[in-house]
Protein backbone atom coordinates (compact mmCIF):
# COMPACT_ATOMS: atom_id res chain seq x y z
CA UNK A 1 0.00 0.00 0.00
CA UNK A 2 1.28 3.73 -0.51
CA UNK A 3 3.08 5.68 1.45
CA UNK A 4 2.50 9.74 1.88
CA UNK A 5 5.39 11.04 2.93
CA UNK A 6 3.61 14.54 2.88
CA UNK A 7 0.27 15.65 2.27
CA UNK A 8 -1.93 18.90 1.51
CA UNK A 9 -2.43 20.94 4.08
CA UNK A 10 -4.72 24.09 4.90
CA UNK A 11 -4.14 26.81 3.36
CA UNK A 12 -4.83 30.57 2.36
CA UNK A 13 -3.80 32.13 -1.11
CA UNK A 14 -4.61 35.35 -2.19
CA UNK A 15 -6.21 36.02 -6.01
CA UNK A 16 -4.18 35.93 -8.47
CA UNK A 17 -1.01 34.17 -6.52
CA UNK A 18 0.04 30.84 -6.68
CA UNK A 19 -0.29 27.74 -4.10
CA UNK A 20 1.40 24.29 -3.60
CA UNK A 21 -0.28 21.85 -2.39
CA UNK A 22 1.91 18.97 -1.03
CA UNK A 23 1.89 14.87 -1.88
CA UNK A 24 4.41 13.33 -1.79
CA UNK A 25 4.95 8.94 -2.32
CA UNK A 26 7.37 6.73 -3.66
CA UNK A 27 9.10 7.89 -6.67
CA UNK A 28 7.57 4.63 -8.30
CA UNK A 29 4.49 5.86 -7.36
CA UNK A 30 4.26 9.20 -8.95
CA UNK A 31 2.47 7.96 -11.92
CA UNK A 32 -0.42 6.83 -10.27
CA UNK A 33 -1.07 9.65 -8.53
CA UNK A 34 -4.02 11.92 -9.39
CA UNK A 35 -5.79 14.37 -8.03
CA UNK A 36 -9.18 15.26 -6.71
CA UNK A 37 -10.98 19.01 -6.25
CA UNK A 38 -14.45 18.63 -3.77
CA UNK A 39 -14.08 14.80 -4.33
CA UNK A 40 -14.45 15.45 -8.35
CA UNK A 41 -11.47 14.59 -10.70
CA UNK A 42 -9.19 17.47 -11.49
CA UNK A 43 -8.53 18.76 -14.87
CA UNK A 44 -4.73 19.43 -14.85
CA UNK A 45 -4.32 22.43 -17.12
CA UNK A 46 -1.86 25.05 -17.89
CA UNK A 47 -2.86 26.93 -14.37
CA UNK A 48 -2.96 23.68 -12.64
CA UNK A 49 0.30 21.92 -12.75
CA UNK A 50 1.39 18.29 -11.15
CA UNK A 51 4.84 18.82 -10.08
CA UNK A 52 7.61 15.37 -10.52
CA UNK A 53 6.73 15.08 -6.70
CA UNK A 54 3.44 14.66 -6.86
CA UNK A 55 2.71 17.96 -5.53
CA UNK A 56 -0.13 20.10 -6.94
CA UNK A 57 0.59 24.02 -8.25
CA UNK A 58 -2.28 25.64 -8.27
CA UNK A 59 -1.24 28.95 -10.37
CA UNK A 60 -3.10 32.79 -11.15
CA UNK A 61 -5.90 31.80 -8.18
CA UNK A 62 -9.09 32.30 -8.49
CA UNK A 63 -12.23 32.27 -6.35
CA UNK A 64 -13.46 29.46 -8.43
CA UNK A 65 -9.66 27.53 -6.60
CA UNK A 66 -11.58 27.39 -3.39
CA UNK A 67 -12.60 23.66 -1.74
CA UNK A 68 -11.25 20.49 -0.47
CA UNK A 69 -8.07 19.07 -2.22
CA UNK A 70 -6.65 15.86 -2.16
CA UNK A 71 -4.21 13.41 -3.90
CA UNK A 72 -5.05 9.59 -4.78
CA UNK A 73 -2.60 7.03 -5.75
CA UNK A 74 -4.07 4.32 -7.62
CA UNK A 75 -2.41 0.68 -8.85
CA UNK A 76 -3.37 -2.28 -9.71
CA UNK A 77 -6.70 -2.96 -7.80
CA UNK A 78 -5.68 -0.82 -4.82
CA UNK A 79 -5.71 3.40 -4.33
CA UNK A 80 -5.66 5.23 -1.13
CA UNK A 81 -6.17 8.68 -0.69
CA UNK A 82 -4.53 11.71 1.35
CA UNK A 83 -6.02 13.82 3.99
CA UNK A 84 -8.35 16.50 2.54
CA UNK A 85 -7.15 20.08 2.67
CA UNK A 86 -9.39 23.18 2.44
CA UNK A 87 -7.82 25.74 -0.20
CA UNK A 88 -9.37 29.37 0.85
CA UNK A 89 -8.91 32.80 -1.47
CA UNK A 90 -8.88 35.92 -0.35
CA UNK A 91 -8.65 39.56 -2.27
CA UNK A 92 -5.98 40.35 -3.75
CA UNK A 93 -3.11 42.50 -2.29
CA UNK A 94 -4.44 45.36 -4.88
CA UNK A 95 -7.12 45.25 -4.41
CA UNK A 96 -6.89 45.87 -0.87
CA UNK A 97 -4.58 48.91 -1.37
CA UNK A 98 -6.60 50.74 -3.50
CA UNK A 99 -9.48 50.45 -0.89
CA UNK A 100 -6.82 52.03 1.90
CA UNK A 101 -5.43 54.21 -0.39
CA UNK A 102 -9.39 55.82 -1.52
CA UNK A 103 -10.46 56.16 2.23
CA UNK A 104 -7.20 58.67 2.66
CA UNK A 105 -8.41 61.20 -0.12
CA UNK A 106 -11.21 63.22 1.93
CA UNK A 107 -11.33 65.71 -1.06
CA UNK A 108 -13.97 65.67 -3.83
CA UNK A 109 -12.57 63.30 -6.49
CA UNK A 110 -13.82 60.66 -9.39
CA UNK A 111 -11.78 57.92 -9.86
CA UNK A 112 -12.64 54.34 -12.09
CA UNK A 113 -10.42 51.75 -11.13
CA UNK A 114 -10.91 48.44 -13.32
CA UNK A 115 -9.42 45.27 -12.38
CA UNK A 116 -10.55 41.51 -12.92
CA UNK A 117 -12.37 39.63 -9.95
CA UNK A 118 -13.10 35.68 -11.14
CA UNK A 119 -13.43 36.69 -14.85
CA UNK A 120 -15.68 39.48 -14.15
CA UNK A 121 -14.89 43.03 -14.67
CA UNK A 122 -15.42 45.13 -11.37
CA UNK A 123 -15.45 48.87 -11.68
CA UNK A 124 -14.98 50.80 -8.28
CA UNK A 125 -16.32 54.40 -7.76
CA UNK A 126 -15.08 56.84 -5.24
CA UNK A 127 -16.65 59.84 -4.87
CA UNK A 128 -17.09 62.57 -1.58
CA UNK A 129 -20.22 62.15 0.51
CA UNK A 130 -21.51 65.04 -0.67
CA UNK A 131 -21.72 64.20 -4.72
CA UNK A 132 -24.31 61.66 -5.87
CA UNK A 133 -23.53 59.06 -8.13
CA UNK A 134 -25.87 58.07 -11.45
CA UNK A 135 -25.18 55.53 -13.99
Amino acid sequence: MPRFASQPSQATVHVGDSQVMACEVNSDLVPFTRWEKDRQPLDLSTRLVQLPSGALVIGNASEADAGLYRCLVENVGSSKSSDEAQLQIVAGNLRKFLFQWMKCFPAKMQMFFKFFDSSRIMKVYFLSKNDTYVD
